[in-house]
């Protein structure tokens, strides 16, 4: 609750992310204990659409048909699939870095990989409800996120940071990223 109030704030009189809406999406969830069927965390909606999310039937699954990027958290740091390379990496070993994680302990593996893949069935939804080229995520575990830019052959991946030590660089992604036009944030 505490990240769309606090991404929907206003700093020195101006917005975040300027004509959009950030909603949590789960708490309207009717279908939470089935994999596949789930909503992210927070959506982002233009102004104009969050009335037509909210008025619509929860078990619609429209969230995801007006969503402009979504969030999603998992509050264990541990099951990020990814890992990045060590900050004094030279630019070679940074090219040729494996950015997948695979965790030792078969059971944490086994949540890594349903978190994220929960993360991508809300891809495939927007991109089945929307005619879109790419579309932008944000993926947090813990106080750490990573920005994804999808496109129908796979996605391009940040290198993750804490939200609490570098708050700019979420917050300079959405104020681009609500300045953008349509095309700019995706759509086709």
């Amino acid at each position: 609750l505490s990240q769309a109030a606090a991404l929907n704030r206003r700093s020195k009189g101006k917005a975040r992310c300027p004509g959009f809406k950030f909603d949590i999406a789960y708490l309207d969830d009717v279908s939470l204990d089935k994999m596949g069927n789930m909503t992210p965390h927070l959506c982002c909606y233009t102004n104009e659409n969050v009335a037509t999310v909210r008025a619509s039937d929860a078990s619609s699954r429209i969230a995801l048909g007006y969503a402009e990027l979504f969030v999603d958290i998992t509050l264990d740091p541990s099951h990020d699939v990814f890992t990045d390379p060590h900050p004094d990496a030279d630019p070679a070993t940074r090219r040729s870095h494996d950015l997948l994680s695979y965790p030792s302990d078969t059971e944490e593996y086994a949540l890594t990989q349903e978190a994220f893949g929960q993360h991508i069935s809300y891809v495939i939804e927007v991109f089945a409800r929307q005619p879109r080229v790419f579309l932008y995520t944000v993926y947090m575990t813990g106080s750490w996120a990573r920005l994804l830019r999808w496109d129908r052959s796979g996605c391009v991946v940040s290198e993750s940071f804490d939200i609490h030590d570098k708050p700019d660089i979420l917050c300079e992604f959405l104020w681009r990223f609500s300045r953008s036009l349509g095309a700019g944030r995706g759509h086709d």
